[in-house]
């Protein structure tokens, strides 16, 4: 048949993998409370992190510097001491440290860690897909080989391989616009020139670099995969939320098979998901009569 399967987290978590950002959250909370305590304090997540990752990309720049600007002595001070000079950008570096770097080393130890339930201790039935075909997941774990039997050699992992032990991809898609000049909020007057402020700036900076997913660059990883959909004859998205993160993805495959002959299978959860997976795969400039929408379960 020519098939493309994308594997988004609703298939692992159908076969009964904890794999949900509230897992995560829930990990992170017993492994490293204070970082989890940091995630609550300045990235917007709702209460279950279901919007994670986009979320990274809203974090609250304000209360960062507001926090920090306790540190940020008036050079006039009486008291003024050599360690004022550095003190408001090592409690930035601190918070951007920790939402970057230390974030995605939990997360991708979180990620090694999930448990693959054995094909015989399935709670629900085997969905109906073919091991010789193409995979493309955005998942993380072994699922597709363990259960399924899909030779890896037919898997893509967009986002890490978390069974041979590399770092798990996680991250916004949003670029912040040129910064002008340094804010803070304080009693007494400061340069905008002023190099705490400065310095602290580019520590934020380096907090949306840090976190920011750079999907052209692993689409430019894996062109080779992506250039290999010519003689497609059906996409099949099974448990994928379609979210705008991962459009440069879709927009890829769009790019690489012909749409005329192309049947999109697509799975959905709710009413409001399959209207969602309507509207974002016709703004792709997939064609209305190319698609079905699917539950889960109904591929049994």
């Amino acid at each position: 048949m020519n098939v493309l399967y994308v594997i988004g987290n609703g298939f692992d978590i159908y076969h009964g993998i904890r794999s949900k950002y509230a897992d995560f959250k829930a990990y992170l909370s017993y492994k490293d409370k204070p970082l989890h305590d940091l995630v609550e304090q300045y990235i917007p997540v709702d209460s279950n992190w279901s919007d994670f990752e986009s979320a990274l990309a809203a974090i609250d720049i304000d209360a960062v510097r507001e926090d920090a600007s306790q540190y940020l002595v008036s050079y006039a001070a009486e008291d003024w001491r050599d360690a004022y000079n550095h003190d408001y950008q090592y409690e930035i570096e601190q918070i951007v440290v920790g939402l970057s770097s230390k974030l995605k080393f939990r997360f991708s130890e979180w990620g090694r860690q999930l448990s693959i339930p054995a094909r015989n201790e399935l709670a629900v039935r085997l969905l109906d897909i073919s091991p010789s075909e193409k995979f493309l997941t955005f998942n993380y774990t072994s699922t597709l080989s363990d259960i399924y039997g899909v030779p890896r050699a037919n898997v893509c992992y967009l986002h890490g391989d978390a069974k041979i032990g590399q770092n798990l991809v996680l991250g916004h898609t949003w670029r912040p616009a040129p910064r002008t000049e340094p804010k803070c909020d304080m009693d007494f007057d400061l340069e905008a020139s002023d190099v705490r402020l400065i310095e602290g700036e580019d520590l934020l900076d380096h907090y949306f670099s840090q976190t920011f997913k750079d999907t052209k660059r692993i689409i430019a990883d894996n062109i080779d995969f992506f250039t290999s959909f010519k003689n497609l004859h059906k996409i099949v998205v099974l448990g994928h939320s379609l979210s705008p993160v991962d459009a440069d993805y879709y927009r890829e495959i769009v790019k690489n098979v012909d749409l005329r002959t192309v049947e999109w299978q697509v799975t959905y959860c709710g009413e409001d998901e399959r209207l969602r997976h309507m509207d974002t795969l016709r703004n792709f400039g997939v064609p209305l009569c190319a698609i079905s929408l699917i539950e889960m379960n109904a591929l049994q």
